[in-house]
């Protein structure tokens, strides 16, 4: 009986099978096949109709008889053919599966040790970035640690972890806070530019936290800008268009402004009014389907033109 924990070689185990290579002919096949070929060619071409049909019946049943009695000759063969290879294929499972019953139990607890090593590993490296991430000014909780941290091969069999696994951490953490470090530059940045140009600096800083950056950020804040110089423009324009118009339609009589239409006097109260007349609103309702990105400097182009909106409950 081998001691306790011996491993035989596979070698020790190998065993020799007395085969000998069979061989199958069919005596006469040749004169078997030309007989075969001559009786199926005979009726290969055999006229089919109301006349024939109970001949062609008879011959159909005679052909599927000659193929069934060839067909089941190899049957025959073919089984005792098989035996010696299924008897010589179930002692080997026999074998087989004494070595898998001694197996099972044996893989069964390895794995199980495995997966406490590595629940064990998990918590050790939790514990290794909580120890590190203040040095870089990061939350521990922050940190997504890669699956391959926690591999056997990153740590020594003292459980500590290994020099590579130590500067893969660091590395990670250099990353996030140089990513931190740019993200607080970029919406001190951000903040200012929007403030100095009177724009709403809230939608803007929260597209730095989906990974815009404040240059990206400049180009769409100028282009709302100029947008809202257009508008602005485009609304003097519209009112200078308006008193131009009003002025056009008015006369003066003896020290009075006649409307030229009506013939009605304008006080000085309805003149000023005339003037300074605000341009007709409307209200539509409008579904806007867009990315988060695009919503915001939707809302800061209504924002910086004047437009009033709000939000539809349930919409």
């Amino acid at each position: 009986m081998p001691e306790q924990n011996e491993v035989l070689a596979p070698q020790d185990l190998t065993y020799t099978v007395n085969f000998k290579k069979s061989s199958i002919s069919i005596e006469n096949y040749d004169l078997l096949k030309t007989k075969v070929s001559e009786y199926a060619a005979k009726y290969q071409n055999m006229i089919v109709n109301d006349n024939t049909v109970t001949d062609a019946k008879d011959v159909r049943a005679n052909l599927r008889k000659l193929k069934t009695a060839i067909d089941d000759k190899r049957k025959e063969v073919k089984r005792e053919y098989d035996q010696p290879l299924k008897e010589f294929e179930g002692k080997v499972k026999a074998l087989t599966g004494q070595i898998d019953a001694a197996i099972a139990p044996i893989d069964k607890a390895v794995k199980s040790l495995e997966v406490a090593e590595r629940e064990k590993r998990h918590a050790d490296l939790i514990a290794q970035i909580a120890e590190i991430a203040p040095a870089y000014n990061i939350e521990p909780e922050a940190v997504e640690p890669d699956p391959s941290w926690e591999n056997a091969t990153m740590w020594t069999k003292a459980g500590k972890p290994t020099v590579g696994l130590t500067r893969a951490i660091g590395e990670r953490l250099k990353g996030m806070q140089l990513q931190q470090e740019r993200m607080k530059a970029d919406k001190a940045a951000t903040e200012a530019y929007a403030k100095a140009n009177s724009l709403d600096p809230y939608s803007w800083l929260q597209q730095i936290e989906t990974g815009a950056t404040f240059a990206d950020l400049r180009v769409q804040m100028d282009a709302a800008l100029m947008q809202r110089k257009q508008a602005e423009e485009r609304a003097q324009h519209e009112k200078e268009a308006a008193e131009a118009i009003a002025k056009a339609k008015q006369e003066q009589i003896g020290g009075k402004t006649i409307d030229g239409e009506t013939g009605e006097v304008i006080t000085s109260s309805e003149q000023t009014t005339l003037n300074t007349a605000a341009p007709k609103t409307y209200t539509r309702a409008f579904r806007v389907t867009c990315t988060e990105k695009q919503m915001w400097s939707l809302a800061d182009f209504m924002k910086s033109n004047g437009i009033q909106y709000e939000s539809i409950k349930g919409a």
